[in-house]
């Protein structure tokens, strides 16, 4: 089913190689403002927290608003879409886009139909309404979706969260910025000013830095501050929230933004398997980072095969959405290595479920039951979208070895052994997936392949 030529394969890894540079671009608008290079966030870690952040406020949303029809593939598909482009161009300042928006808005657009010139058209249509609709949105047209507006409101959440964490950034700027949003964010069909007024909610209770991410136990704020956070929030939902948008007042504020910030964690984590095995701590990718790009080629390599074989109908969203949870306990308990793995695998599995838990405790029962659910398909890979998030894991892994000429490559080796067995046997693909992956492997490890623009063959003179 799926053809493993050359040129085809070349074609999607110049792709997949294309979006990891995302790993690596600074989110150039926290330099611009004060930040220093190895604090700033990089494109890919901004991208996977705007993703997770949407994902679990989704479903709070729907949560607090039985009956409203919320379509959560679309709510992860828009922030990864959004920010593929900088894969291409990089992160350019918010100062700068003011001076030349237009300019900056057609070469994204350049970028984004570079990153998608082999998608079906149906494919390649859905995606450039996607981005079309976000960036509408904060150019401010009151038409586009609560799902963009959900994906707004975690773009701006989290660089909110990123600038609160320095001292020596310049507020004014990030504060001009968070009203921007907060305008964007008003006039929704479904939910009002609701999305907006919690967006300030959320901005006030986080300025004041009395919250934290989770501890092992108990709450990370103490009872006085509890209480007084929690006044803090009646106040401003009594003065800000019209009649219209009550529903936001049943979300745990409070207790939703402690999941966040523990998130946050995942950006400045490393993948300490690589360490262990030869890697410098600034080779490392972080987890963040790591998850961002499982989620792009798990979006991607799901689109192809549904272009491949339209009768597989693989659910593109769930796939995406196992790349976005898979390493999630780790904002909690951080990378464990595959080489501590084999020394107490079983013991080790159940830090990492106990981590989950702890994080998701808070969030509403439908968010809790969808993450246990994906992280278990992607434990277990029952699914063909789980086995799909496992190619991209593994994928993403390799081409993060190759990029280190000196580790060590036979543990390498033997893990990406591993996910190939892993990826036989799929009840819909059968051996597809393990011997795309293997010729994959083999394919960039001649280090003949390079991202988008680059020749895909060495010449010599």
């Amino acid at each position: 089913m799926i053809p493993l030529t050359d040129d085809y394969l070349q074609r999607l890894l110049q792709t997949f190689l294309t979006l990891r540079t995302a790993k690596e671009y600074w989110r150039e608008g926290e330099i611009y403002w004060g930040v220093k290079r190895p604090d700033a966030d990089s494109v890919a870690a901004h991208t996977c927290c705007v993703a997770q952040i949407a994902l679990l406020l989704a479903d709070e949303v729907r949560e607090a608003k039985p009956g409203l029809k919320l379509d959560i593939d679309k709510v992860v598909k828009i922030p990864l879409i959004r920010h593929m482009p900088k894969s291409i161009t990089g992160d350019t300042s918010y100062a700068v886009r003011i001076m030349a928006e237009e300019e900056f808005r057609l070469l994204e657009v350049e970028a984004f139909n570079l990153l998608t010139r082999d998608l079906s058209i149906s494919c390649r249509d859905e995606w450039q309404e996607l981005f079309q609709e976000y960036t509408s949105l904060r150019g401010g047209n009151s038409l586009t979706s609560t799902e963009a507006r959900i994906a707004l409101f975690a773009d701006g959440l989290d660089a909110w969260m990123q600038a609160l964490s320095f001292s020596h950034t310049w507020m004014p700027a990030h504060e001009e910025y968070n009203k921007r949003v907060y305008e964007s964010l008003k006039g929704d069909s479904n939910l009002h000013d609701g999305l907006a007024q919690l967006f300030r909610q959320a901005s006030t209770m986080l300025k004041g830095r009395q919250i934290g991410p989770k501890r092992p136990h108990g709450d990370i704020v103490g009872i006085d501050v509890r209480a007084f956070l929690q006044n803090l929030s009646d106040r401003l939902a009594a003065r800000f929230q019209p009649a219209s948008s009550q529903v936001m007042q049943k979300i745990q504020l409070l207790k939703l933004l402690q999941t966040y910030l523990t998130l946050q964690s995942a950006k400045e984590l490393g993948r300490k398997g690589y360490i262990y095995f030869g890697f410098k701590r600034a080779e490392s990718d972080s987890i963040a980072a790591h998850m961002c790009c499982v989620a792009w080629i798990a979006l991607y390599l799901a689109e192809e095969l549904n272009r491949l074989d339209a009768s597989l109908k693989l659910n593109v969203g769930r796939a995406i959405s196992i790349g976005l949870v898979h390493d999630m306990p780790e904002a909690i308990t951080g990378d464990i290595g595959f080489a501590v793995k084999l020394i107490d695998k079983n013991n080790l599995q159940s830090l990492e479920e106990k981590g989950f838990n702890r994080l998701i405790e808070n969030l509403c029962p439908s968010s809790q039951k969808r993450l246990l659910d994906l992280l278990g398909d992607y434990n277990s890979c029952n699914s063909t979208e789980a086995r799909v998030a496992l190619f991209a894991d593994g994928l993403d892994a390799w081409m993060q070895v190759l990029s280190v000429p000196y580790t060590w490559m036979p543990a390498h080796e033997e893990y990406n052994k591993l996910v190939y067995e892993k990826l036989k046997g799929d009840n819909k693909v059968k051996d597809d997936l393990a011997e795309l992956f293997r010729y994959a492997s083999n394919m960039l490890r001649s280090r003949q392949i390079g991202p988008i623009g680059v020749p895909r063959r060495s010449h010599s003179f």
